[in-house]
Parts: C-alpha cells; structure tokens; sequence
C-alpha cells in the first residue's frame, strides 16, 4: 500500500521528494497561481535538473536577493542547496520544510577574474570537450560556463 505522501500529488516541489540534500541550478522564477487558493498566486522558482517549480516564501525570497541581488534575472544560472528544515514556522507551528541555501558547501564560484583557475578550466574543457570535471569542483553560472567555451572555440 502507498504512505499518504505518495497518494498526494502536487505540480510544485514538497519536502516528500527530497530524501537529501541537492544542489541544483537555478532556471527562472514566475508568477503562478495557487492550486485551491482562489486567486492566490506565489511566485514559483524553477530550476534546470526538475520538472517541479519551488514555491517561494517571503524568506526564502529574501535569502535569494541575500545572495544575487534584488534582480531576480540575476539569479538564473546560480547553484543553491535545497534542503528539508525540520524547524519552518507555519502560523505558530513548527514544521518540515524546503529552505534554499545559495552557497553550496565546498564549492568555489569559479569567475574570469580567478585567471589562474579559468586557465585551468579552460584547459580541462579544451581536454574533455565538456565541463563536467570543472563543474563537480567548482561552481560557475551559465554566463560563465558560456564565456568560457566561446574563449575555447576562439582560440581553436
């Protein structure tokens, strides 16, 4: 027989489908209506390896403009930690929820400005033809990882 939270479906994503941590990247955000919340709407926040948006809180709105900036353009191609916190307030509750955290423990962000770690990146991407072994190192945002194989592919 199935537990309840697996009868429960939902189109945004729930504590239910995080066994661990995970770090994943940031797509968009968007505004969206509520499901049963009539005219209710949230801004929801996707991201590019799930199908399922995040919907957004005040605070974990706020943690995102903590880190990258008010401009939540800004925010698309950062890699944040989404995790379950057994201590999110839910009126005077405490219950479980999915909080984000926008540094990714271990991980550098990997920037031109770092030349001597760019030249290195560039080196294992002229070598692998992709990112993956820069990636799982250091953290780099879409703008970046673009920039980076457009100074490859000029150079080749």
């Amino acid at each position: 027989m199935p537990k309840v939270s697996e009868m429960i479906q939902s189109k945004f994503l729930r504590k239910e489908d995080f066994d661990e941590d995970r770090i994943l990247t940031i797509k968009g955000v968007k505004l969206e209506d509520m499901p049963g919340d009539q005219g209710d709407q949230k801004w929801v926040l996707y991201f590019r390896e799930e199908p399922k948006g995040m919907a957004l809180n005040v605070t974990t709105i706020r943690v995102l403009e903590q880190a990258f900036g008010d401009d939540s353009d800004k925010w698309i191609g950062n890699r944040v930690k989404v995790y379950v916190d057994p201590n999110v307030r839910f009126g005077k509750e405490s219950v479980e929820g999915l909080r984000i955290s926008p540094s990714p423990p271990g991980k550098k962000q990997l920037t031109p400005e770092n030349t001597k770690a760019w030249a290195s990146a560039k080196a294992a991407y002229r070598r692998d033809g992709d990112l993956k072994k820069v990636l799982a190192r250091m953290d780099m945002t879409d703008a970046h990882q673009q920039q980076l194989m457009e100074e490859c592919d000029a150079v080749a």
